[in-house]
């Protein structure tokens, strides 16, 4: 068959969607990836078709919008209004070119943070269609969903009886879809010819709609018991290093030349200040008397004073790279937090928006790492005081040890290409 998935947003919102790709293409599909124009040799170097989405994400977050985008992640209603702003003008040039990549396909995937485009495609195209995501989406009364704290022991007892957690999720979602249900609308009228979608979107949709797969392991976060069948955990969908590739040779003489250094990078999170990042990182170091390896990633983290025992560089893939220190620092990302966490070290998370807080209470949570920093209280001292926790506590050590053992036994994307094949099948036998 013919797969179209269609991925928007940064590195991070693409890689766990190329991993899936190569896995329907290695059970016999032909597989198409639509996203943005930068992630093009990215997509096409591990033998994927690749159709171009509009917009390019690194230049949104480098700007000044960007950046502001970035300060008020952890201000739930500030940040979906801006971010929705931001998006307003791409979207229609989005719908138009991710119509395009979709018309010869057979069945559309989507991931959630691109929830309504793939429904409206799908529904112009009249395709099945099966919904992605790397987070908890579906809303529960067994826990707390993303962005929401999780009750103390006798909140949890007074409220959790009467779906506490499901109605704040369900109240979030709504939220989230009045934020971009008018730009949406205006999509499916103006360019599709669709009538307008309703302005809420309705718990029914994880109960009878399109298949849901979560690229996210149980042993991170458990599957809850009430959700319907519609909803079912993969376990992560890793990417291994591209064929052939080679870590350089000043990065190899580093790693050898000392005990194994501290990672820290914060992916495509671009700071008002990067320099400044740069510089408590480094001092972090030192006070916690590690080596270390910067990542600069987009945040362009630089340090002109590194000394020997600080290397930075601006990539490496993480499978290769977080088996040889001692632990990971970083901003919670879902991939960067999947790969720490499968390589078996202990973990230090600086949120900055949407699902980072979440990974790094999950982190704490299991024991893995120490609480997360939140970015305002980011300072030399607070890294250095999770850093040394991280690496001297002998329980975290080997929690991280034994969730990796977990973590490595799992083949999420077979996993997904089992599920995504037996709903194929169904409708197949369901078209006349």
């Amino acid at each position: 068959m013919q797969i179209t998935i269609i991925s928007s947003g940064s590195r991070g919102d693409v890689q766990p969607y190329v991993a899936l790709g190569r896995g329907l293409q290695a059970a016999g599909h032909q597989v198409t990836l639509a996203t943005h124009g930068p992630f093009e040799k990215f997509v096409t170097d591990y033998g994927l078709q690749f159709a171009p989405l509009a917009g390019d994400p690194r230049q949104i977050l480098d700007g000044d919008a960007g950046k502001r985008l970035i300060e008020m992640g952890d201000k739930p209603a500030q940040f979906f209004k801006l971010y929705a702003k931001l998006n307003t003008p791409l979207t229609p040039l989005i719908v138009r070119d991710a119509l395009d990549a979709c018309r010869s396909a057979d069945v559309i995937l989507c991931p959630t943070n691109s929830f309504f485009i793939g429904e409206m495609i799908a529904e112009k195209l009249h395709k099945p269609l099966i919904s992605l995501s790397v987070v908890p989406f579906a809303p529960t009364a067994e826990q707390p969903g993303i962005g929401m704290p999780k009750l103390s022991k006798w909140s949890a007892w007074l409220l959790v009886p009467f779906r506490h957690y499901h109605t704040m999720q369900v109240i979030g979602m709504q939220y989230f879809a009045a934020c971009f249900i008018e730009q949406m609308n205006d999509a499916r009228q103006n360019i599709l010819g669709l009538p307008p979608r309703s302005r809420w979107l309705s718990p029914k949709l994880f109960r009878d709609g399109s298949l849901f797969l979560y690229g996210y392991s149980p042993h991170v976060y458990r599957r809850p018991t009430d959700w319907s069948d519609r909803q079912q955990l993969t376990g992560f969908w890793f990417l291994e290093s591209p064929a052939g590739w080679q870590p350089p040779p000043k990065l190899v003489e580093f790693l050898a030349a000392g005990p194994p250094p501290v990672s820290i990078g914060f992916g495509s999170m671009t700071p008002q200040s990067p320099e400044e990042l740069a510089r408590i990182v480094v001092d972090a170091l030192r006070r916690s008397k590690q080596r270390g390896i910067l990542l600069s990633g987009w945040a362009g983290m630089t340090a002109d004073e590194l000394g020997d025992d600080v290397f930075v560089i601006d990539a490496v893939p993480h499978d290769w790279l977080f088996p040889q220190v001692s632990a990971v620092v970083h901003h919670g990302g879902a991939g960067t937090t999947a790969a720490g966490l499968r390589a078996g070290k202990p973990t230090v998370i600086v949120p900055f928006l949407g699902d980072q807080p979440f990974w790094g209470r999950r982190v704490q949570e299991l024991g893995v790492g120490p609480a997360p920093i939140n970015k305002r209280a980011l300072s030399a001292d607070s890294l250095a005081q999770a850093i040394g926790e991280a690496v001297n506590t002998p329980d975290i050590r080997r929690r991280a040890d034994e969730l990796g053992a977990n973590l490595r036994a799992e083949n999420g994307v077979q996993t997904a290409v089992n599920l995504i094949q037996r709903e194929l099948d169904a409708i197949a036998k369901r078209q006349p």
